[in-house]
């Protein structure tokens, strides 16, 4: 709230009441002002109106002051919740599609379960020692390096 519209609503409310005081201390008869005649009661009630307009103002100003923090607190839970709610469904997604982002990947090694030699029997043949390289599948282009 703006202490310019609070101070002058303040200020406001103060002149009037002591209007209102002056009008019963002076005022006996019937006034004009700007050719409408008032009764004491009528300048009493005039000047009350504004009072009431503007407790009236302050209090809906109030009330919409609280309704605003009361939609930014229920946005801040809401949007919290969505998020967690979002959290939750991209970890279910990648546990199902079984995916995994880079450094996951580089976690993941092969595990040896068992490792099968074969004996050296003397006179046996002794098998290559030349590197085997596997071929390619169809359709893909090696490099000659």
């Amino acid at each position: 709230m703006s202490t310019t519209k609070s101070t002058s609503h303040v200020s406001l409310k103060s002149r009037d009441t002591s209007v209102m005081k002056g009008i019963d201390k002076h005022i006996t008869t019937n006034f004009t002002i700007a050719g409408t005649t008032y009764t004491p009661a009528e300048l009493k009630a005039l000047f009350q109106s504004e009072i009431t307009a503007i407790e009236a103002s302050d209090g809906m100003r109030k009330s919409l002051a609280d309704s605003v923090q009361n939609v930014k607190t229920v946005s801040a839970t809401v949007n919290e919740e969505a998020k967690a709610l979002a959290k939750a469904k991209r970890a279910a997604t990648r546990a199902a599609r079984h995916t995994m982002g880079s450094v996951q990947k580089k976690a993941v090694t092969g595990n040896v379960i068992a490792v099968t030699t074969t004996p050296v029997i003397e006179g046996a043949p002794v098998p290559s020692t030349a590197p085997v390289t596997p071929e390619p599948p169809a359709g893909t282009r090696t490099q000659v390096g």
